[in-house]
């Protein structure tokens, strides 16, 4: 019985020593493993973009109802037609009065005008013009320009909805 308890505590210890040796060896053992992700993924080059589709392209108005970054589309709500999909990309170009935005400042209930050319049977964005101040005859009375420059300045001071 003696024995038996004897060789029961060496394997235990044994155990304890290699399990130590093991946390010893893993932050060398992690740094090892971020160097060879380093490597690799330097050397890994991703695909260029198609071009951009060809074809004649037509501009469609309406406001924005929702944008899904995952899948890269948006939902434009058209007046008297039924909510439109239409795919984007970083080829997409965006635009606030003119200037140049990125595409994460898109945000649902935003007006706009999106460049649209077919590709395939989906409708792909080339382009998409913002105002931030709408023309104000259209607006009379509704108190939509001043939501809309409300949602504006929220944006940016970075209260993005």
């Amino acid at each position: 019985m003696a024995a038996f308890l004897a060789t029961i505590a060496i394997i235990m210890i044994g155990g304890v020593s290699i399990a130590q040796k093991s946390v010893a060896d893993a932050p060398s053992q992690v740094a090892d493993s971020q160097s060879a992700l380093k490597t690799a993924s330097g050397s890994i080059e991703l695909p260029a973009l198609p071009p951009v589709p060809r074809g004649e392209s037509t501009i469609i108005g309406g406001e924005i109802q929702n944008i899904d970054l995952v899948r890269d589309e948006l939902t434009l709500r058209v007046y008297g037609q039924r909510p439109m999909k239409i795919l984007f990309d970083e080829r997409t170009q965006v635009y606030l009065d003119g200037k140049k935005i990125p595409l994460h400042d898109l945000g649902s209930g935003d007006h706009a005008s999106v460049q649209t050319v077919l590709d395939g049977t989906s409708v792909f964005a080339l382009s998409i013009h913002m105002l931030s101040r709408l023309p104000r005859k259209r607006l009379q009375g509704d108190g939509a320009e001043l939501q809309l420059q409300q949602k504006r300045a929220d944006r940016q001071a970075g209260h993005i909805s």
